[in-house]
């Protein structure tokens, strides 16, 4: 594109946050991280409601945004219709009329190649301010020069805000964007947002139900597992679990929370900042390398830090939620670069990576003191266990429920934790007494 002068290989969203500028055009052409917007895939903030209202805050008086949407099937069709619905709901709440700020067109491209798949596209444009008989005066004039070009073998069809065609598809749509403008908010196409990401989710989401289902079968397994080889194998353990049963019982559920809730909280701060890092790369690499760094740090120095446990899993808490309520909320006030806001995030996320890596050597130093050493690497396997379902937890959650509730439920793991904690510590108070 020779016309472009500058080039910035950076997230849409995260150049909109730090760059206070203003366009004529704001243009995502199938702009996401899967095939499509109906594909099953990571969570994507370029199609959420407050990702519109970022680009109609930074469009000019007659600026416009367009999105291109490749239509595959079924699933295409849904999650597209989510989309639109979002936007039309966004219109609707900045007190614009969606019949006179939409204007909605399918496009077949009949010169595709086979290996698309698909020659079918939607185009959505969401203007500013209300389009004019000036404005459609000129769609109309660029599509008799596009009908006029000899090598493009495609279709333009108008679908809103008037109809010009019988296709199905395209009456489809505009039954749709007729309905959904007349109508308060539909449960079936649930608003996109910055706390549920995922276009292509639907009401039941079976397919992944189905998948954190087998999951679990495989998890449960592993935990099976290694239970009965301590069972049938490890007669020295099972002698100590004789006589220390409700001890073990409570430490199973303390290193099955930390390791839950540690991974949970992670996976959190990324999705949290991403917007603000420059992608979801930047977001891994920034908020996973500080929180392992720090966390062994923690570990490490936490013989030298006199500070009860129950203190520590206080201060997670409290600082979980400084980063929820406040600290994700005051970054993009700064308005700096992608960069300077990797390296403020990650001073901010630095505190609380520290005091998480505690917990985890505070139960290990009371199985070596109170229980047997050996029982050691079965702690460490249980955590492992849970940690690794605490990645698929975490993504179930987030799809199903949005990322503030998974976040909370992180918290509660670790709540959890501290209630086991502080039962085992009233036992060995009483059987000291």
């Amino acid at each position: 594109y020779s016309h472009i002068n500058d080039f910035y290989e950076i997230d849409a969203r995260t150049y909109l946050e730090s760059f206070n500028k203003k366009f004529h055009i704001i243009s995502l052409m199938n702009s996401h991280l899967v095939r499509d917007v109906g594909s099953a895939g990571p969570p994507e903030f370029l199609h959420t409601e407050q990702a519109l209202k970022s680009y109609l805050s930074h469009l000019k008086k007659n600026g416009y945004v367009s999105f291109e949407e490749r239509i595959f099937g079924k699933k295409s069709v849904y999650s597209s219709k989510r989309f639109l619905n979002t936007v039309i709901q966004t219109l609707k709440k900045q007190n614009k009329d969606p019949k006179k700020h939409l204007y909605v067109y399918q496009w077949i491209y009949h010169s595709l190649p086979d290996y698309y798949t698909t020659k079918d596209f939607l185009m959505i444009m969401v203007k500013k301010s209300p389009f004019t008989k000036e404005d459609f005066k000129k769609i109309a004039f660029w599509k008799e020069q596009i009908h006029d070009k000899p090598y493009v073998n495609h279709q333009i069809i108008d679908i809103y805000p008037k109809l010009d065609s019988e296709d199905k598809m395209s009456k489809d749509f505009y039954g749709f964007i007729q309905k959904t403008i007349s109508q308060k908010q539909s449960s079936k196409y649930k608003i996109i947002s910055d706390n549920q990401p995922f276009p292509w989710a639907d009401k039941n989401n079976t397919g992944l139900k189905k998948y954190f289902i087998k999951i679990i079968i495989v998890l449960s397994i592993l935990f099976i597992t290694l239970i009965t080889f301590i069972v049938f194998k490890k007669t020295d353990l099972m002698n100590v679990f004789k006589s220390s049963k409700k001890d073990v019982l409570l430490l199973l559920f303390y290193f099955s929370g930390i390791g839950v809730g540690y991974f949970i909280i992670e996976i959190g701060l990324m999705n949290f900042y991403q917007i603000y890092t420059g992608g979801p790369g930047y977001s891994f690499v920034f908020i996973l390398s500080v929180l392992l760094f720090s966390s062994g740090l923690g570990s490490h120095y936490r013989k030298k830090i006199k500070v009860q446990t129950n203190m520590i899993f206080l201060t997670i808490l409290l600082l979980s939620l400084v980063h929820l309520f406040v600290f994700r909320k005051l970054i993009p006030l700064f308005q700096f670069s992608p960069l300077m806001n990797s390296i403020l995030i990650a001073i901010l996320v630095f505190p609380l990576g520290f005091v998480m890596g505690m917990p985890f050597p505070d139960g290990i130093a009371y199985v070596k003191k109170h229980i047997h050493e050996k029982w050691v690497p079965l702690f460490f396997a249980v955590n492992l266990i849970f940690s690794a379902f605490a990645v698929f937890l975490s993504f179930y959650l987030s799809v199903e429920k949005g990322f503030i509730f998974t976040f909370f439920t992180g918290l509660i793991f670790y709540l959890i934790s501290l209630v086991m904690m502080s039962l085992l510590m009233k036992r060995r108070k009483f059987e000291q007494k």
